[in-house]
């Protein structure tokens, strides 16, 4: 099978898209399922030469910020009409780019089988905390989104929840809406060089015990909760680590952390990637996602594989199998929510957080190891259009 995905970048820093596609690559692969990469980067872009798969950029350069930031590519729809056709299966990975309003265009009227991967995108999260955007979106649904999510094979989603939620966004939804396994590689076993490289980027926590957070440094992700949740709990002998990209918070975030008091013992190593962030996952206490939002949380699916307990919200999606399995504790998304899986797990003995460890391990292989989960996402991709 020869699956073609279409994203809006191949960048790292972008996230789950891209993780996704990466991540089941190798092992689709072993079961004879090759993909490729159309993207609406402009060819100059270092991460372009650097992506593991086959990447056809489409991308122009503007002087104008709207059309760079909604990835204005004209070509791509030529490419599409003239390119889709020779792979068995199409995937339009996110909403709300020039991407989307150029797979409707390419694909109307056409018997190309495509599916529609919202990420996350349909959550009505969205919508209540920026009302005026969702206005603007309702107009884009009209006119390209919702046609090619309605029209779609099928829309995929990686939890029950983000299906659930997803028609209470935009009008008129009529998506065949379908679960899609999701998953990731086993990680590698644990290294000193793993934690060496990682304390590296973050010399000043030097030999002290951490608590992790490692994602994009954005609004949704509740780390202004997490700050005042460590000053309040003052966890003796415990830093914490807000690792990630920054997306406009990191300046807002060191600020509070000296505010508060705390800037010496909160690190900001920013993005880590392989070694370092193994290195990250294994030497931490404890993981914590604080999330007002996460369709998955692929970074919940990392700790566990790394057997750390996850401190999660319940607006995370995989929550459930977290708590279900006594892998780590689940809160409310608020200030008291974020403190109690914190100090409930502070309070725990040794032997319980040995438990919570082992635990993790098993449910990442039970629910998150992609290795078991590729035929399913196979079945999914050799469905016939509906």
């Amino acid at each position: 099978m020869k699956l073609l995905h279409i994203l809006p970048s191949v960048d790292p820093a972008t996230g789950g898209p891209l993780a996704s596609v990466l991540t089941a690559d190798p092992i689709l692969r072993k079961h004879g399922c090759t993909s490729t990469i159309v993207s609406l980067d402009i060819g100059t872009d270092p991460w372009v030469a650097t992506c593991p798969l086959p990447v056809f950029p489409q991308g122009r350069s503007s002087s104008f910020q709207f059309l760079r930031r909604y990835g204005y590519a004209p070509d791509l729809i030529p490419f599409l009409r003239r390119e889709a056709a020779n792979y068995d299966a199409v995937c339009v990975h996110g909403l709300w780019s020039f991407a989307t309003w150029a797979a409707w265009r390419a694909f109307r009227g056409t018997n190309i089988k495509y599916f529609v991967y919202p990420h996350g995108m349909l959550d009505p999260y969205f919508n209540r905390i920026k009302p005026l955007k969702a206005l603007i979106k309702q107009i884009f649904w009209w006119a390209a989104d919702g046609p090619l999510t309605n029209h779609a094979t099928a829309t995929l989603f990686v939890s029950k929840e983000e299906m659930r939620l997803a028609p209470q966004s935009f009008w008129p939804y009529r998506a065949n809406a379908q679960l899609m396994p999701f998953g990731i590689q086993d990680v590698p076993l644990p290294s000193k060089i793993f934690e060496k490289k990682f304390r590296a980027l973050c010399p000043e926590l030097a030999d002290r015990n951490y608590l992790l957070f490692l994602s994009r440094l954005h609004p949704k992700k509740g780390c202004d909760l997490l700050l005042h949740a460590f000053v309040a709990l003052n966890p003796p002998d415990v830093d914490l680590v807000l690792a990630g990209p920054d997306e406009g918070q990191k300046r807002l975030l060191e600020a509070l952390a000296k505010t508060l008091g705390v800037s010496g013992r909160v690190h900001f190593p920013g993005m880590l990637q392989g070694d370092a962030k193994w290195g990250a996952y294994y030497g931490a206490d404890v993981f914590i996602l604080p999330s007002h939002q996460e369709n998955f949380g692929l970074v919940v699916a990392e700790a566990l594989a790394c057997s750390l307990p996850v401190l999660t919200t319940n607006k995370v999606a995989t929550a459930p199998i977290v708590a279900s399995n006594f892998a780590g504790f689940v809160g409310t998304d608020d200030l008291a929510g974020i403190k109690a899986i914190i100090q409930t797990y502070m309070l725990l003995s040794s032997q319980d957080k040995e438990r919570l460890s082992q635990n993790a391990r098993q449910a990442f292989t039970k629910y998150f190891d992609v290795a078991t989960l590729a035929p399913q996402m196979l079945e999914v991709f050799n469905q016939t259009n509906k």
